[in-house]
């Protein structure tokens, strides 16, 4: 809290402390659970305010720490469950001084910017609103993977995994420090359990999918996409309809894209920066089961029930870790029903 302004959990709108007090007791002669954490049951009345007028609230839950909340709405058209959990975790590598991107990162609400510190990593690196975690630290944290982790290695995020679920993450989303988003993520994340969408027709007979080309860059593929695949010609065809969300979901990067390196070696200019731009008016779309797509680790949201796919392997390169685990997760999801 700051002064009478409750600007912590929501930093672009500015409310009354006493205001959302009143509306928390307000809504308070329903049922409710509460731990007596003030902070907890502002931000729990401002998740309210932000609602939207028409509901009525029927159930409120705080687990005792405080960190997360389950609130049942009713409104005129039936029932609505939203769950948030306040302790979701950013995760970035870093082995300079905090970027720009960084500081946007770090200023996501809702979200805990997490940044896993290399042995080129000065142990003083500060930014507001951000978690840095040195090599002693690591160490101090009693993980007995700290031992095969490699220094100097991008696995080392992998420490940083394991220290968000065990401080009751619930999204963890996976980024590096020099990419950031331009809008806020629920515009093309989904956070709900499950969502109206359209999913890549499962009989074309494409075994890996080029998502560039939905989003209308058909000429360029991703990092770790078939050479032999790159001439097919995508196919458009998608069914509609209601589906559950991937526990993995990747967002694309406008700008310089994860392009392979053959792509760059035979289609880039010496002198030339690569601009590439996304249409961003196609909708979002899902992989089907038994088909694949390669996905990063620089623009990737993982929900709690994917997170055992967050491992990176550190007996492979820089370049080659994410692409192996986005491989070998899915054919895993394939007998997860996922």
């Amino acid at each position: 809290m700051k002064k009478d302004y409750l600007t912590d959990f929501y930093p672009y709108k500015r409310f009354s402390a006493k205001k959302v007090d009143r509306i928390f007791w307000r809504l308070k002669n329903q049922t409710a659970k509460l731990t007596g954490d003030l902070t907890a049951r502002y931000k729990v009345a401002l998740l309210m305010r932000l609602s939207g007028h028409g509901h009525e609230l029927i159930n409120l839950h705080l687990i005792e720490d405080g960190v997360f909340y389950a609130i049942a709405l009713r409104n005129h058209k039936g029932f609505l469950f939203s769950e948030f959990c306040f302790n979701q975790a950013w995760l970035v590598t870093s082995i300079s001084a905090p970027t720009k991107q960084c500081k946007t990162l770090s200023q996501i609400p809702g979200f805990k910017l997490l940044v896993i510190g290399d042995e080129k990593t000065n142990n003083s690196w500060y930014l507001k609103n951000a978690q840095f975690l040195s090599i002693d630290n690591q160490k101090n944290l009693g993980f007995k993977s700290y031992y095969s982790t490699p220094f100097n290695s991008y696995t080392r995020k992998n420490i940083g995994y394991l220290y968000a679920i065990k401080n009751g993450a619930q999204f963890i989303y996976d980024t590096d420090d020099d990419n950031a988003p331009t809008i806020g993520l629920e515009s093309y994340f989904n956070f709900n359990k499950f969502y109206t969408g359209l999913v890549y027709d499962h009989t074309v007979t494409d075994r890996i999918i080029n998502p560039y080309a939905h989003f209308g860059q058909p000429l360029i593929w991703p990092r770790g996409f078939p050479l032999d695949e790159i001439k097919n010609t995508y196919n458009n065809t998608y069914l509609l309809g209601a589906i559950k969300t991937s526990i993995v979901q990747q967002g694309v990067v406008n700008g310089d894209p994860d392009i392979d390196a053959i792509f760059r070696l035979t289609k880039k200019l010496k002198d030339e920066q690569i601009d590439i731009y996304f249409d961003d008016s196609a909708p979002s779309f899902q992989i089907p089961l038994y088909k694949m797509s390669p996905y990063n680790s620089q623009n990737t949201l993982f929900s709690y029930d994917g997170f055992w796919s967050l491992y990176l392997p550190n007996t492979v390169s820089f370049r080659l870790t994410d692409i192996w685990r986005s491989y070998w997760a899915q054919r895993l999801m394939w007998l997860l029903n996922e």
